[in-house]
């Protein structure tokens, strides 16, 4: 039979103030109660002491436990099914079916990153990437002292490292350190490997969303952008007229007040195609936003106000960009993704490469294919965005001080409507109210248009526009090959800013 004691800390030892000095009793292990209990205070120290040595007894189970996994696992050869890899636990490493899968592995050392994308060969490392570092070598440091406490080993910097996130593993690094041995004033290196595992996923409950909403399609349409509008307002007759399809779509022109009107014959052409197709349950419609006469283009909070104010409040818009291809696969797209209250959807489009740059044959092809040779998935284009009206205006409230609502065009000219750092994507981005769903869209196709970053309502989306406009001319071995044409023929190719 086992004995087990009941401890008296008044009686048998005078009331100890610290509960961790009773593990000295060698007997201590059998007692099954302590009283008396005076406070709440020495209540909460020896749940913290029993809690501790409960945790610390399940560490040495599992640490034992691994170790005979461990000792299993060297006898079996390298490709066994279920071999076990290092971390125990956590899923092996995702081998691609494919070339075209290998996930990328990117090179950094203290300071830079290599290689990031494929449009990017150096980046700084900085916020939370620097962050991520600088806690993986106060990790590395802790390790070392450790594994060797008599060397008093130090990280003098980072020689090199990989970085590659497996989707169904996590984020891993492999860090090639320089150490500085203090205790023996030599310098030694070592390769230690991190995993960041990723946690269990859970299923999140969303509203119910159909393919049935009505898209009201906003266009903001400039005075030099007239020939694509055109071809736009064609291209929506042809998929939503025609098809009936539950839309909407609402031509804004942005007209410079005290210039005669330049949108006259587009209007027309607008209102015909509408006329043609009365009994169709899609809709087009238009509207007049004067802009200052100096054509300064306002902020997107702005023209947004304006034209919300005469929709509903449970109205799904779809901010829209010329060039695009209508497809009903990305209007359905956008139905679902896009949850009044719960989410808002930015969609990448995928962007054609500049047609004669890249010798593409057509030049201007009825349907743009999904071909490497042919475009890339432009994350710098935030021109496609779609909410909820409602969602709007409770985020367009949180800034309504620093930048008022705009109710009228004679609103426009005021200053605080000009030269702002940010928008709309960048006020739904910081909300902590609805989640932004950001993610590559292959329905969502963008033909080649040469577009002037000066237009743009402010200043992160002129630099996003230069950045993708750059990216637009071509892969480098395209951009190469038409260089090396040119060096060998005198006559220059027409690469006018409207090819």
């Amino acid at each position: 039979d086992q004995p087990f004691y009941s401890l008296n800390l008044d009686k048998d030892l005078g009331y100890i103030p610290d509960p961790a000095t009773l593990t000295t009793r060698k007997d201590f292990s059998a007692v099954v109660t302590l009283y008396p209990v005076l406070t709440s205070k020495y209540f909460y120290r020896l749940h913290h002491h029993f809690s501790l040595y409960n945790l610390q007894k399940v560490k040495r189970q599992i640490a034992f436990t691994e170790k005979q996994i461990a000792d299993v696992a060297i006898h079996l050869p390298n490709d066994t099914m279920g071999r076990v890899e290092w971390p125990l636990g956590v899923e092996p490493t995702l081998k691609p079916p494919n070339r075209f899968d290998v996930i990328r592995s990117v090179y950094f050392n203290d300071t830079h990153l290599f290689w990031k994308s494929d449009y990017e060969v150096t980046s700084l490392i900085s916020g939370a990437e620097k962050l991520s570092i600088e806690d993986l070598k106060t990790s590395a440091k802790e390790f070392l002292q450790r594994s060797f406490p008599k060397n008093n080993l130090t990280i003098v910097s980072t020689i090199d490292g990989y970085r590659k996130f497996d989707p169904t593993r996590g984020l891993s690094y492999v860090m090639y350190l320089l150490l500085r041995n203090e205790t023996a004033s030599a310098e030694t290196c070592r390769t230690l490997e991190f995993l960041r595992p990723l946690g269990k996923s859970e299923v999140i409950s969303m509203p119910y969303v159909t393919e049935h909403t009505r898209i009201i399609m906003v266009l903001f349409v400039k005075e030099k952008e007239l020939d694509h509008v055109a071809v736009f307002i064609e291209e929506y007759a042809k998929t939503c007229l025609e098809k009936n399809d539950n839309t909407m779509l609402l031509l804004a022109f942005l007209q410079p007040a005290g210039v005669p009107d330049v949108f006259g014959n587009i209007r027309s052409f607008a209102v015909s195609s509408s006329n043609r197709f009365r009994k169709s349950n899609a809709k087009l419609a238009t509207i007049s936003i004067k802009i200052p006469e100096d054509r300064r283009v306002p902020s997107d909070f702005a023209l947004i106000d304006l034209v919300v104010r005469k929709l509903p409040q449970d109205s799904l818009i779809l901010l829209c960009q010329t060039g695009m291809e209508i497809r009903t696969d990305y209007l359905n797209r956008v139905r679902m993704n896009t949850v009044s209250g719960v989410q808002v959807f930015l969609p990448i489009p995928f962007t054609q490469y500049h047609p004669i740059i890249t010798e593409q044959d057509p030049v201007a092809p009825a349907f743009l294919e999904l071909k490497r040779e042919n475009g890339f998935f432009d994350s710098n284009n935030f021109k496609h965005f779609s909410f909820y009206v409602s969602d709007y205006w409770r985020h367009r409230a949180l800034i309504a001080k620093e930048v008022p609502l705009a109710h009228s065009s004679t609103d426009l000219t005021a200053d605080h409507y000009h030269d702002l750092t940010f928008g709309i994507v960048e006020l739904f981005l910081v909300s902590k109210q609805l989640h932004l769903l950001r993610a590559v869209e292959p329905e969502l196709r963008v033909r080649y248009i040469w577009r002037d970053c000066g237009d743009e309502p402010n200043l992160r989306a002129a630099e996003n526009c230069k950045l993708s406009r750059l990216f637009s001319v071509g892969n480098r071995g395209q951009q190469a090959k038409f260089l090396a044409s040119q060096t060998t023929t005198p006559a220059a190719a027409d690469l006018s800013p409207g090819s």
